[in-house]
């Protein structure tokens, strides 16, 4: 096993740093295209059945890599790919946990300084009530 290793380090090194680099890429560009408004304006309309689930999927697979790139020496950005896949995802409970992880300002302040760099404006997040 460490001999295979040992041969293979440069590719694994290079897909390493290529991965990190892409899912870096890919989250910055949903943070900045991302509406203002997300996650104060009114839920849309239901879609299709079979959208549903491939959405819901694809947002527990974002969920998935967050967590595991959110741990320690995992290089990557794990926390704002967390956020993304819990808004990807429909089940009960979720506006709370979004609201929950949004008003961290540890969460918000990094996403919204990005915007703020690209020109976009910072999302919007409900103040706190008494039912959220």
């Amino acid at each position: 096993m460490l001999a295979w290793l040992s041969q293979k380090f440069w590719w694994l090194l290079g897909g390493t740093v290529a991965g990190t680099a892409l899912t870096t890429v890919v989250v910055i560009a949903m943070i900045i295209r991302m509406p203002a408004n997300f996650f104060t304006a009114p839920r849309a309309a239901p879609v299709h059945p079979v959208l549903a689930i491939a959405k819901n999927v694809l947002g527990v697979v974002v969920i998935l890599v967050g967590i595991f790139l959110a741990l320690p020496f995992v290089p990557g950005p794990g926390v704002p790919l967390i956020v993304l896949g819990v808004s990807l995802t429909n089940f009960p409970g979720k506006r709370k946990l979004e609201l929950l992880i949004l008003r961290r300002k540890w969460v918000m302040m990094p996403l919204n300084r990005l915007r703020s760099r690209f020109n976009v404006p910072p999302l919007e997040v409900p103040a706190v009530h008494r039912n959220d």
